[in-house]
């Protein structure tokens, strides 16, 4: 008796991407293309990106945090002092307590 084949389905994660400026976007996506590259085709991303301005207002700041939640990964991108604006730090804490596990 064969062995039937399966055919391998890709794994998809969800990756959230918060970047403050053009540079930070460029430096997260390296990140995301190097990950693409190492993990091969056995998986798929799914990815949100939201600019740091984004995040100020209140309603986008609340989809975003849905996107957090339900994330594999969340990359913070910044060229800032190693302190995130007040809006960053809310939507992170907004997301947390959404996570389902």
């Amino acid at each position: 008796m064969q062995p039937t084949c399966v055919p391998s389905v890709p794994t998809k994660i969800n990756l959230v991407i918060a970047y403050e400026d053009v540079a930070a976007a460029r430096c997260a996506r390296r990140v995301h293309e190097f990950l693409m590259r190492e993990l091969g085709e056995d998986f798929t991303f799914k990815l949100s990106l939201w600019k740091f301005n984004l995040l100020l207002t209140r309603s986008l700041r609340e989809v975003a945090a849905r996107d957090a939640a339900d994330a594999d990964m969340v990359i913070v991108s910044t060229n800032a002092d190693g302190h995130l604006p007040a809006s960053v730090l809310l939507w992170l804490e907004a997301g947390l307590p959404l996570r389902s596990n």
